[in-house]
């Protein structure tokens, strides 16, 4: 059964939003969230099977080691090489990035939304995106 919904993105603030938000899709949903493009990227094959739903941002800052983190583009350009099995949310604030990340996607035909992570409200049309898509997909 499809329940994993994976997340990339760095700030504590837009985290503790989306654990909420996951946790108002109902029940059974299982978050997976990460603050390195490339630990993603190593780890999603052990958990990919079981996604229903992803969500990127793009600017990711540095981990408090000092190692890069990456960025949602690396993730976007992995995925491209991939089989489209899951819909994704493009949540950066930056416009150009959530460009770049959703043609890299689109043009792997795999199904991609803009959810900017903008204004005060944004994790309500986040939540409103990412619950249309589960639905949709008959998830959990």
């Amino acid at each position: 059964m499809k329940n994993n919904v994976i997340i990339l993105e760095d700030s504590s603030v837009r985290i503790e939003r989306f654990r909420q938000a996951v946790s108002e899709l109902g029940p059974g949903f299982r978050l997976i969230l990460w603050n390195s493009a490339h630990q993603m990227i190593r780890e999603l094959p052990e958990c990919i099977d079981g996604v229903v739903l992803a969500s990127l941002d793009h600017d990711l800052a540095d981990l408090a080691d000092g190692t890069k983190a990456g960025c949602g583009l690396d993730v976007a350009k992995y995925l491209a090489r991939h089989k489209p099995s899951f819909p994704i949310l493009v949540h950066s604030s930056a416009a150009d990035c959530r460009a770049a990340m959703s043609q890299a996607l689109i043009g792997a035909d795999w199904d991609v939304y803009n959810a900017g992570a903008n204004g005060s409200d944004w994790i309500d049309g986040w939540l409103n995106i990412a619950r249309a898509l589960v639905q949709r997909d008959g998830s959990v």
